[in-house]
């Protein structure tokens, strides 16, 4: 009897040894459960912080390609005015220098007429001189008509 006490009392000495084991794990268990919430919850937590820093970033960059595209719009009127202008008052300058190129050309074309009619006055005294000496004489040719080679001797 004294063997089955021994094996009866090593029996309960086990199951104790077995439910402190048990326990153990059941609370190791139980921080492993909680362990997990808290995890869980920091992890959400971070999600929506980083979600609200996103959108905030997401704002700013809105807002910052919003003024960078204004700035862009306002330049790109701003040289389109500048060139149209600019095209405008080259335009004018070059009516004036057709108008003035137009009155240089008048007045070459006024002193070549001028210079042919000093040729022909200054020469029609003697002209008329030597023909009406020699006996022959000519008619007066009206400015720009067209005289025969020999008659201007």
């Amino acid at each position: 009897m004294e063997e089955i006490r021994k094996a009866q009392k090593m029996l309960v000495k086990q199951q104790d040894r077995l439910e402190e084991r048990e326990q153990d794990i059941e609370q190791q268990l139980y921080k492993l459960e909680s362990d997990k919430r808290l995890v869980e919850e920091k992890v959400n937590q971070l999600k929506d912080e980083v979600r609200l820093q996103y959108e905030k970033m997401h704002q700013i960059l809105d807002e910052d390609l919003r003024k960078t595209m204004e700035i862009l719009d306002k330049a790109q009127a701003k040289f389109c005015n500048e060139n149209a202008a600019q095209v405008l008052h080259l335009s004018e300058r070059m009516q004036e220098a057709k108008k003035l190129l137009s009155s240089v050309q008048v007045m070459y074309d006024k002193t070549e007429d001028i210079n042919f009619m000093k040729v022909t006055l200054c020469g029609l005294p003697i002209h008329y001189h030597l023909q009406s000496s020699l006996g022959h004489f000519h008619p007066y040719f009206p400015y720009g008509a067209q005289a025969d080679d020999h008659s201007l001797l």
